[in-house]
């Protein structure tokens, strides 16, 4: 099973990264999936300083240093398409 890393930007951005287990030698591997800047609605350059993660609505809330809160949505679409995530 894989984690999925959530790492907010001081520039605005947001990297999303997934984390595994390799099975050979059990070492951590970090893999990039996503990297968000001019795609976030908010205005770039002011640190993200939350991100909230709600799955019912399928959104990403992005909130920023300038009390500007942005939403990413759908979320899950990201993640489908860089591969990272599958249905089941």
């Amino acid at each position: 099973p894989a984690s999925i890393l959530l790492l907010a930007g001081v520039d605005g951005s947001l990297v999303m990264r997934r984390l595994l287990r390799r099975g050979s030698d059990g070492k951590i591997q970090c893999v990039l999936i996503r990297q968000l800047g001019a795609e976030l609605p908010s205005e770039s350059d002011i640190p993200i300083t939350c991100l909230h993660v709600d799955s019912p609505l399928d959104a990403l809330f992005c909130g920023d240093a300038s009390a500007v809160c942005s939403i990413v949505r759908p979320f899950r679409v990201h993640l489908l398409s860089a591969g990272a995530i599958t249905t089941a």
